[in-house]
């Protein structure tokens, strides 16, 4: 299951029914239980009336079983040769299609004498399941992230629509007086950017004041992470540019003349 071993060691063919009862312990319950101790070499015991004592020999990661908001509980690793599981999960890995198991695994079972209801399922299979809710509310804030994006470019290119017709005769005079039409594009794109940056600013705050509300709902990446924050603001800045660039060309193309008789 690739679980990390960090101290001592998993089970052996040497750890059978008559060798002394072993146990591997998660970190969770090694905190819990012996705090800064090394717990390999100590004993636990679990159960009702007197159960017997197991040696743990080694410590190994927390995982997380269901879900990924679950928290990892305190866990023991019982070898199966020692006691047997009520209710086993088998797991097999081939370098082949792990779909193509299935019958092998019911006919290994009929072989055996056992014909159980035999649910096979690949890993692949079982981890889109658990993610499958949070898949669909990512795709569909990914959606209403589009959809707000558009907005905002549609937002900027009405403003700076409004303010280049507003200036027309301003942009007349600086082109009579010798302004190249590309001056004239940098000062409309100019201020378009000053607007994204200010709005940039405002929602920068307010994102890093919402930002302990989503920690929950992160995995591998913190809420305040500075790539992310930086890569929304260049896209936002760029959304910005481009939707000021359609205004910013009809004001180049403005003739002096007749912006001055208007």
């Amino acid at each position: 299951m690739q679980i990390p071993v960090l101290r001592g060691r998993t089970f052996t063919r040497d750890d059978n029914a008559s060798a002394p009862a072993t146990v591997v312990v998660n970190t969770v319950l090694a905190s819990r239980v012996f705090g800064e101790t090394d717990p390999v070499g100590k004993r636990v015991r679990f159960g009702p009336g007197e159960p017997p004592w197991l040696t743990i020999i080694g410590v190994v990661g927390s995982i997380k079983h269901s879900n990924l908001e679950e928290t990892p509980r305190p866990e023991l690793y019982i070898n199966y040769r020692q006691g047997a599981p009520n209710a086993p999960f088998i797991v097999l890995r081939t370098r082949d299609d792990p779909s193509a198991l299935a019958g092998s695994v019911r006919q290994a079972f009929r072989d055996l004498g056992a014909d159980p209801p035999v649910d096979v399922r690949t890993m692949d299979a079982i981890r889109s399941r658990s993610v499958a809710g949070r898949r669909f509310v990512l795709v569909l804030v990914g959606l209403f992230g589009v959809l707000s994006l558009a907005l905002a470019a549609l937002g900027v290119f009405g403003v700076i629509t409004l303010i280049a017709t507003e200036r027309t005769t301003e942009v007349g005079i600086r082109l009579a007086l010798g302004a190249t039409p590309s001056q004239v594009m940098r000062l409309i794109v100019g201020q378009a950017l000053q607007l994204a940056v200010a709005g940039i600013i405002v929602g920068g705050i307010v994102a890093l004041t919402l930002a302990p509300v989503l920690k929950t709902q992160l995995f591998g990446v913190t809420s305040t992470d500075p790539m992310t924050f930086a890569g929304v603001a260049l896209m936002l800045t760029l959304t910005a540019a481009a939707a000021a660039m359609l205004p910013a060309r009809r004001a180049m193309r403005v003739d002096p003349a007749h912006a001055l008789r208007n």
